[in-house]
């Protein structure tokens, strides 16, 4: 007797609790705003048996199969077994109202819709990307449908079917909700779509301008995201394939292919990788053969499932292989890596968000769906950023490389290779203006005597100050430079011989006022120097004129040293 009255009681408290969840599920009231998706709304049955029919359906929902939704949005995975929805609207006034029934989701398989009162079926939807674009009763990218609903209660029937992921982002409103969602999704597209072009025309204006391997790869990159997405949101079939159905299931996950071979190969160049990580390079280029060939294989053979596992695979594989590259060229000491590696980090968190969504394996929101779209669009800029600061590194790099060759190491003057490209251009200026130039050769005094008594750390030294010396006097006007060994040569535009020759005794004096200590002793240097002067250039070459002063810097130092000699 116990037993069966603890059996009883069991038996009244499981009934209690089902009524109870039946009683929880609410009514959608068509008096009200509903801005957020209606999944807590629903009530939800799975097809195990085969196929149902509506009657069939409705039957089980009559008979208490169909169990209370717990999620805002009902989202079930890849692969999920057909399902049934269905909520009661209740409409309190006198006339129809007509209310949108909305599936944010561009595409489920086959997506069947029945408004039904007292058991009879009153208007029938039956829709899907499996069906040409131009067969959906509301042009629209996502699943739409307007009811007028009748005074009373009504009933809506779903049937949803989908090897692609079942979500089931459900929205109820009014016509006014219904543009008010279509506005800001407008606006969001529109302001997505719009850097992306920006940053892709302007990458690709760079590559014909600069012919860089890495800005091609990165437009690429970007076509094939702008591909994916237009794909994935359903504009592609809405505006390009419409009458192509057949197209619309294997796109979607080929181009998440295609997008991350072209993510992947961007950054291969860009890091360097081949060069840096060899072996890496290998496995990275077998992966995108083998996930290129595995999808063609599965789209070809209809293996729609197999496709998108392959597909949202090698998504999350792609995304963490580029912040291990972006990491792996952080640590080699790049720059420009450090831009990489929070534009892979952006992309990442954004793509196992929404891989994660619509796997039902997190809550699906309007944030978790579109975490992909946000984190690619902060991938873009910060890859850009990443170009931009290679551009700026290489450019610092030729700079320096450039400064070198024609700067000498030990003075930092100007070298005799730089000294003729900086003169060129003046001695241009100077044939046609007709202008007077002057030209003087400089060289230190005894230097080897200098050398063999002190070393040549002290003749290092004094060459040193020497050519600071002369940098000091010289014009900003003239150009100053190490001719070779302990000679300098300095030019001196629209100078007539007076001045050339104050400039040059000023240099003399200030050089032999200078005191050196070496080893505890103190010594002075001295320096002559040959001055030519030219009033026509057309007259003579520059060559020559080198060659005037350098005979003359000979005769000052045939005339004792220390002085300037400016005729003979």
């Amino acid at each position: 007797m116990l037993i069966n009255k603890i059996c009883e009681l069991l038996f009244i408290l499981i009934i209690s609790i089902n009524l109870s969840l039946a009683a929880s599920v609410k009514a959608i009231d068509t008096s009200k705003n509903y801005k957020a998706p209606i999944g807590k709304y629903l009530q939800i049955f799975h097809e195990k048996d085969g196929p149902l029919n509506v009657s069939a359906a409705l039957l089980a929902f009559n008979n208490k199969h169909f169990k209370p939704s717990e999620q805002k949005v009902v989202s079930k995975g890849l692969g999920a077994q057909p399902i049934w929805l269905t909520f009661d609207v209740i409409h309190s006034g006198n006339t129809s109202v007509p209310r949108y029934l909305q599936v944010d989701n561009s595409w489920l398989d086959k997506l069947d819709v029945y408004f039904v009162r007292n058991n009879s079926v009153l208007e029938t939807f039956k829709t899907g990307d499996s069906l040409s674009f131009s067969d959906r009763v509301i042009d629209q990218r996502f699943f739409a449908f307007e009811h007028f609903f009748k005074p009373g209660k009504t009933t809506v029937l779903i049937r949803a079917e989908s090897i692609d992921p079942m979500v089931l982002p459900l929205f109820f409103m009014d016509f006014k909700g219904t543009q008010k969602l279509s506005t800001l999704e407008n606006y969001g597209y529109g302001f997505l779509y719009g850097i992306v072009f920006a940053l892709l025309a302007y990458n690709f204006i760079l590559y014909l301008a600069l012919k860089k391997t890495a800005y091609l790869l990165y437009s690429n990159y970007l076509v094939s995201f702008l591909l994916l997405n237009i794909s994935y949101t359903g504009h592609g079939f809405q505006w390009l394939w419409s009458e192509y159905p057949n197209w619309q299931q294997p796109l979607n996950p080929l181009l998440m292919i295609v997008c991350s071979v072209s993510g992947l190969a961007f950054a291969c160049v860009f890091l360097s990788v081949q060069a840096l990580f060899p072996t890496l390079y290998r496995r990275i280029v077998y992966a995108c053969y083998f996930f290129i060939i595995s999808g063609i294989f599965a789209a070809i053979t209809g293996q729609q499932l197999i496709l998108l596992l392959l597909a949202f695979s090698f998504t999350l594989i792609f995304s963490c292989m580029m912040a291990i590259l972006g990491f792996l060229s952080v640590r080699k000491g790049s720059q420009s890596a450090k831009f990489f590696l929070l534009a892979a980090i952006s992309a990442i968190i954004g793509a196992i968000s929404t891989a994660l969504a619509v796997w039902g394996k997190i809550p699906f929101n309007t944030l978790s769906f579109h975490a992909y779209e946000i984190g690619m669009v902060m991938d873009a800029i910060l890859l850009a950023f990443a170009l931009a600061k290679k551009i700026q590194l290489n450019d610092k790099e030729k700079y320096l490389a450039l400064k070198l060759a024609s700067t000498d190491p030990l003075t930092a003057l100007n070298n005799r290779r730089a000294f003729y490209d900086l003169l060129e251009p003046v001695w241009e200026v100077s044939i046609r203006n007709n202008r007077e130039v002057a030209l003087m050769m400089i060289d230190i005094d005894k230097f080897k005597l200098l050398n063999d008594s002190y070393g040549h750390g002290y003749g290092d030294q004094a060459l040193v100050l020497v050519a600071q010396m002369i940098r000091d006097e010289a014009r900003i006007s003239d150009i100053v430079a190490r001719w070779g060994g302990e000679e300098f040569i300095v030019f001196l535009p629209e100078t007539n011989l007076a001045n050339a020759i104050n400039i040059a005794d000023r240099i003399r004096q200030t050089i032999a006022a200078l005191v050196m200590r070496v080893e505890q002793a103190e010594t002075t240097l001295t320096v002559s120097l040959g001055v030519a002067h030219c009033t026509d250039v057309n007259d003579i070459s520059l060559d020559e004129l080198i060659s005037i002063a350098d005979k003359r810097l000979y005769s000052a130092k045939e005339q004792g040293r220390n002085c300037v000699c400016s005729h003979g």
